[in-house]
């Protein structure tokens, strides 16, 4: 049995399993991200930069590397680099299957690093179409084919390579999940140095078949699975080990499903000393998949952990864990919060989740949610950078086609720098740089603390950068010091402001208040009543957006805050600055949301009708922040005008004859936006009318009756109407035909008949024929030729002007 079938069979066998125990399931509250952690999309996969990402990243240094199994520029997959500090992805390789090409294509696995050399596997392609082995030098950019895995169902090389290279020294190990002398996988070794591939073990069914993930070393010895398969009955799943000195095979482990076992692992062990902890895919206490260990030295296999599926735990696992201290940490394909349906059924968008060794406690860490805004379904295995986990997911996304995510323990962010302080009456203003690090999550807000203490700071929790003391003494001194916290926590205190006394005498403004904000095309302007001076003159004025903090200056009002989000509602706030300091902040203002018109709709084309056509269009691809109330159709020549609120709107009143391109314009709140590129050409023309014509033919009934039929037929508008003539014996049953009739339609140039009769007093229909008018009007008469003959053996109908 080919691979394709093979993982067929699994796929939907795993998934009928998982959707069996969805019904059983408590349905409580949605798990959220996992506090004191950050989750976040680093990149949206694109057709041409890769597509469906199977497998996982593979780290070197701060880059990420990894494959996909499709996309590209010839769409069978590409290798990619991800820088992690830029944010940036550069595709390496485009694979290809253009004839007389020997390299792969369909990559699921992951990337082997050593140096500057990355080696893998494609499951197609090469000289026979079974897969190859292939490095590619990121130095030199320089990519080649290794070897081509042979045909055959018996060949001695394996095909259809689906996991990853082990290398040790100059040798990469591996498996296929085909191939071998019994087509059931094969274990391999592949010489850089020489170039030479070595078959080790061709699986033989009775010791297990088709693995999926990559060998894990332990000295000598590699420990692996088999994912099962079926070969006319099922061929269970296994652990197995390979000593490479004595070369020898054995079965440690063969999978039983149920309560207490999992069953049909796709991934690889981790080693932890000499104990291997994997996952599998079906199986355990809720047939989700499990989290288990082998002990290498006692031979034993432990269940950790049941996934429950949705929607408190995650389900069907299909890559490995990955080990950052004494946790484990791994994703589920399916189950979760998130909403992810195939055939209006929802099986969960997948999960990350965490088990800790020490303690056997799990951690639900995050619910995949799909979409645009998040990735769904993940199929591979994690990777650790420092505190930092890297994944991807094979759909979701802003295309849906995929992404590249990082989550990462939460730190409380560092000190804030710069901290400077200007005296006031009774109050000071203090100003400070946010911190150099964030602790890996958005600052919440800023706490200024007096020194000595009793100062109130005014602005505390806010993230804005200057913040105003009241409550001091006069004439007597204070620093003050400044911690910024996160969803973390807060961090460390800053170093201490310079020392500044509070005097009677001027102070800072008072409150502006707020009058008007209006929005405009990424910027708002706000306009605001003057507040007292303070005994001092107004030097400025300050006005500060929620969210992103965007900032406007002037000397009076009205003030703009520019390079705001289209589509965006923010509030704002105004302080006013004079020689003492900057006063305390006014109120928030209403939220106004900035806009501009749309953009151009899309894909305009045009049907013609009798005196009328009807445009579609997709909507533009921005509609300037603010929804579109409505669309207009111009048309070319003539310029008559049709209006809608969605796609189509038919333009009615064009002459017949005349050849129109249309164009549409979107209106939102803003105003109307530009014309759309102008449409397809159509020219609208008139129905065919006036015809007249005859029906000659001959009929049979079930009842073994025959004879001949003829009518006459004429045409109203589209109606179709005439009298029958039956000639010969009617049915046996019903000796005597009355009443006969023959009605139908023509629609353009298809016409539809059908002919009833009165037997013996009993309505009946005698079928109906149909046809086609063939061709053009030929000499002005068209053909229709009955379609069904269950009575009407044969005939034709013709139409005359």
């Amino acid at each position: 049995m080919t691979f394709k079938v093979r993982f067929l069979l699994w796929f939907v066998i795993s998934i009928l399993i998982f959707a069996c125990v969805l019904g059983t399931l408590d349905y409580g509250s949605k798990p959220a991200l996992a506090a004191g952690l950050s989750y976040s999309v680093l990149h949206n996969f694109k057709y041409n930069d890769g597509e469906y990402p199977a497998g996982s990243l593979t780290a070197s240094g701060t880059t990420l590397y990894g494959m996909t199994p499709s996309g590209g520029a010839n769409m069978v997959g590409t290798i990619f680099a991800f820088d992690t500090k830029k944010g940036n992805l550069n595709v390496l390789h485009n694979f290809s299957d253009a004839s007389g090409s020997d390299d792969g294509w369909s990559a699921h696995g992951s990337l082997t690093v050593s140096g500057s050399t990355l080696y893998g596997m494609t499951m197609n392609g090469g000289t026979n179409d079974n897969g190859t082995i292939f490095k590619l030098d990121t130095q030199k950019n320089s990519y080649k084919v290794l070897y081509s895995f042979l045909t055959g169902v018996t060949n001695t090389s394996g095909d259809s390579p689906y996991g990853d290279l082990t290398l040790s020294g100059a040798t990469l190990y591996g498996m296929t999940e085909a191939g071998g002398s019994s087509d059931q996988g094969e274990i391999f070794k592949y010489d850089i140095s020489g170039g030479s591939f070595t078959p080790l073990h061709s699986f033989a069914g009775n010791d297990g078949c088709a693995p999926f993930g990559d060998l894990t070393m332990l000295g000598t010895t590699l420990y692996g699975m088999t994912g099962g398969c079926w070969s006319g009955e099922k061929i269970p799943s296994s652990i197995f080990s390979y000593n490479m000195t004595g070369n020898s095979f054995k079965v440690l482990h063969t999978f039983s499903g149920g309560a207490d076992d999992g069953d049909a692992p796709r991934g690889s062990f981790i080693a932890k000393g000499t104990t291997l902890y994997g996952l599998t895919d079906a199986g355990g206490a809720h047939g989700s998949g499990t989290i288990f260990s082998y002990d290498t030295k006692s031979n034993s296999v432990k269940v950790l952990h049941s996934f429950a599926g949705l929607p408190n735990d995650g389900g069907a696992p299909v890559g490995s864990l990955t080990q950052v201290g004494a946790a484990l940490y791994g994703m589920t394909s399916y189950g979760g919060a998130g909403v992810c349906e195939t055939n209006h059924v929802n099986y969960g968008c997948g999960t990350i989740f965490k088990y800790d060794t020490k303690d056997g406690s799990y951690e639900l860490l995050h619910s995949f949610t799909g979409g645009t805004n998040d990735g769904a379904n993940p199929t591979g295995s994690l990777t650790a950078i420092g505190t930092t986990l890297y994944g991807m997911t094979s759909g979701g996304g802003s295309q849906g086609l995929g992404t590249i995510f990082s989550i990462v323990k939460g730190q409380p962010p560092g000190t804030p720098t710069g901290i400077t302080a200007k005296a006031g009456n009774a109050q000071a203003t203090v100003t400070f740089t946010p911190p150099t690090t964030n602790g890996g999550s958005p600052i919440t807000g800023y706490t200024v603390i007096s020194n000595p203490a009793g100062g109130v700071d005014t602005d505390a929790g806010t993230t804005s950068t200057t913040h105003v003391v009241t409550g001091l003494t006069n004439g007597k001194p204070y620093t003050f010091t400044v911690t910024a916290t996160n969803s973390a926590g807060t961090g460390a205190a800053s170093s201490p402001s310079n020392k500044v006394t509070p005097q009677a005498g001027p102070t800072v403004p008072g409150v502006p208040k707020i009058v008007t904000v209006t929005p405009g095309n990424g910027q708002a302007t706000v306009s605001f009543t003057l507040p007292s001076n303070g005994g001092s003159p107004i030097t400025s004025f300050t006005v500060i957006s929620s969210p992103e903090a965007k900032k406007g200056t002037g000397v009076g009002s009205p003030i703009s805050v520019k390079g705001l989000t289209n589509g965006t509602a923010y509030t704002f706030t105004v302080r006013a600055t004079n020689k003492i300091g900057t006063g305390p902040a006014s109120s928030p203002s209403s939220p106004v949301t900035p806009a501009t018109i749309p953009g151009a709709p899309l894909n305009v084309t045009a049907k013609s009708g009798n005196a009328q056509a009807t445009v579609s269009f997709n909507a533009p691809a921005s509609n300037g922040g603010s929804p579109i109330t409505s669309y207009t159709v111009t048309c070319s020549p003539g310029g008559k005008i049709a209006s809608g609120k969605v796609s189509p709107i038919t333009v009615n009143g064009l002459s017949n004859g005349t050849s129109y391109t249309f164009t549409v314009k979107a209106t939102n709140k803003v105003g109307t936006g530009p014309a759309s590129s102008p449409s397809n050409s159509v020219t609208p023309t008139a129905p065919s009318s006036g015809f007249s014509g005859t029906w000659n033919g001959s009929w049979n009934s079930d009842y073994g009756s025959s004879g001949s039929v003829s009518a006459t037929i004429v045409q109203s508008g589209s109606t179709l109407s005439g009298k029958l003539s039956v000639y010969g014996t009617a049915c046996s049953s019903h000796p005597n035909f009355t009443n006969l009739t023959l009605s139908g339609q023509v629609s353009g140039n298809e016409a539809t008949l059908q002919a009833s009769c009165t037997c013996s007093g009993v309505k009946e229909t005698l079928y109906y024929t149909n046809g086609i008018i063939s061709g053009n009007e030929i000499d002005g008469v068209y053909t229709v030729t009955a379609a069904d003959n269950s009575y009407f053996d044969s005939g034709s109908f013709s139409l005359s002007k």
